[in-house]
């Protein structure tokens, strides 16, 4: 698996030239290298087409998360189209754009490629942990709850504590594991009254898709534009298929931790949500259905909820924690530990927010307490 990822397709127009042309900026490589002292680095090979113009030169610039790029100093200057960077942080995300310039101007910048660690078979899992509750944080309507024992293959339907204006944003996970079998939450008929769920198995192993009864916890947020809140928080809903599809935040976030799950019941063909290339500005999301399948999905609605990484207490008291961490397990759960301890054991959603392998992979949990939990990945059972 190769140690990088684009964030968009770079392509620039240079107004200030004396012609229009285009800039395509890619990573062609990374690699490693050792010091003498024992610590890595990490060198990045760019690359990128002409701009179509006599006498000119481009130059590369680049960033880590949080900083600004400063263009009075590139970091490198030439008129190939190609260009390695050396020294750079193993473990730094780096963010990289490109100009082109000539005697008497300088476009403006490429969009950008960002280069991060390969994790190998390492996946990030991300999660928003919410005590059970309800109300308004301004202008932000909420409800936090769960189920009794007893979701299961068959839809049911949640009906929500309160009555919202619209349909409300929906996020759905099972908070326990009474099942072993490959499944995930979904949902369909959500209004403003209530919502059906059902669990969904997936038919890698067995045409059989009976699930026993779970306990599945759920987050609903009013969907109206907000203000910018104290806690960092942004929600929405996406429609969605198996292409990659950006989704830009409207809020500042500097560690944005996302969750997006579960899927609309559009389709039949069991699927899960996949999220990758999370920066500040955005993320990627899709459907993607699990390996056994041929691929093709379109047609699905999913909510997101994106929150700034830490703990937090309402208003009310009610106590919130937004945070990630790097798994391997898929064979048996490992214990994830909150950052703070909970009055009463929250509602937990997790989701896989990184893209490292291609197979299908969903999130399990169970033993949610006021101090954790217990997870693990779920790949096909064909796997």
């Amino acid at each position: 698996m190769s140690p990088f990822f684009f964030t968009k397709l770079l392509r620039t127009t240079f107004f200030s030239l004396s012609s229009v042309g285009f800039l395509s900026l890619v990573i062609l490589a990374s690699f490693i290298l050792l010091s003498p002292q024992d610590v890595y680095s990490a060198s990045v090979r760019l690359a990128w087409e002409e701009n179509g113009q006599k006498d000119v030169g481009y130059r590369i610039f680049y960033r880590q998360g949080g900083q600004e790029y400063n263009y009075e100093v590139p970091d490198w200057e030439g008129t190939e189209t190609r260009c390695t960077i050396y020294g750079l942080d193993d473990n730094t995300t780096y963010y990289f754009v490109a100009r082109a310039f000539d005697s008497y101007s300088e476009s403006g910048d490429s969009d950008e490629v960002c280069y991060r660690k390969d994790n190998g078979d390492t996946s990030t899992v991300s999660y928003i942990a919410w005590e059970p509750s309800s109300g308004t944080i301004d202008g932000l309507t909420f409800e936090v709850n769960k189920t009794g024992d007893k979701i299961n293959h068959n839809f049911q339907t949640i009906v929500y504590d309160g009555t919202f204006m619209n349909a409300p944003v929906f996020l759905a996970d099972m908070q326990t594991t009474d099942g072993g079998d490959t499944a995930n939450v979904r949902w369909q008929d959500k209004d403003s009254y209530g919502v059906d769920v059902k669990i969904a198995e997936e038919q890698s192993g067995d045409r059989e898709t009976n699930h026993t009864t779970e306990v599945v916890g759920y987050m609903l947020f009013s969907c109206t534009d907000l203000p910018p809140l104290e806690i960092g928080i942004e929600v929405g809903e996406v429609s969605v298929g198996h292409d990659w599809k950006w989704v830009e935040l409207s809020e500042d976030f500097d560690d944005p931790i996302v969750v997006a799950r579960s899927l609309s019941s559009n389709k039949g063909e069991p699927a899960v949500v996949r999220i990758g290339h999370v920066d500040a500005t955005g993320f990627e999301i899709r459907v993607q259905e699990w390996d056994y399948l041929d691929g093709i999905h379109t047609g699905e609605t999913v909510g997101y909820i994106v929150m700034e990484r830490g703990s937090y207490t309402l208003p009310d008291g009610t106590m919130v924690e937004a945070g990630r961490f790097e798994t391997d397990m898929t064979a048996s759960f490992r214990s994830v530990n909150f950052s703070q301890a909970f009055q009463v054991a929250p509602v937990v959603i997790t989701a896989v927010s990184s893209y490292n392998e291609p197979d299908a992979v969903t999130t399990r949990v169970r033993n949610i307490s006021t101090n954790g939990l217990k997870l693990r990945m779920q790949e096909q059972e064909l796997n």
